[in-house]
């Protein structure tokens, strides 16, 4: 298995260190079923964690492959959701931000 077959089950040092203090603990779940780079869905009741480890997952790839948030797809069943998971994308520091773009715009309006 060469680097790049290898599996992404943990949280890069460069990522955590960016995650807020209740955060600090966490983890990428699911990581017997999909990797972080493998595709997953994620279900269950609001307040479970669903937009958490799908930022988790992104903010990995971004981190351990260097991709940017447009080379990335997320589906989900609101556009509300894609805008949370990339406002935690900017704040813990997983990606950068182009200049002129603000990471705050609806998705719609914003090519981030």
């Amino acid at each position: 298995m060469t680097d790049s077959d290898e599996r992404i089950t943990e949280i890069p040092p460069a990522l955590r260190a960016g995650l807020p203090s209740d955060l600090e603990d966490a983890e990428i779940v699911g990581t017997d079923t999909a990797s972080a780079d493998e595709s997953l869905r994620l279900h269950g009741p609001p307040g479970t964690g669903k937009s958490t480890q799908s930022a988790l997952r992104i903010g990995t790839l971004a981190v351990e492959k260097g991709l940017r948030p447009g080379q990335m797809t997320v589906v989900t069943y609101r556009r509300s959701l894609a805008d949370t998971i990339r406002k935690r994308l900017v704040e813990w520091d997983a990606v950068d931000v182009p200049d002129g773009v603000d990471p705050n715009s609806p998705s719609s309006e914003n090519p981030f």
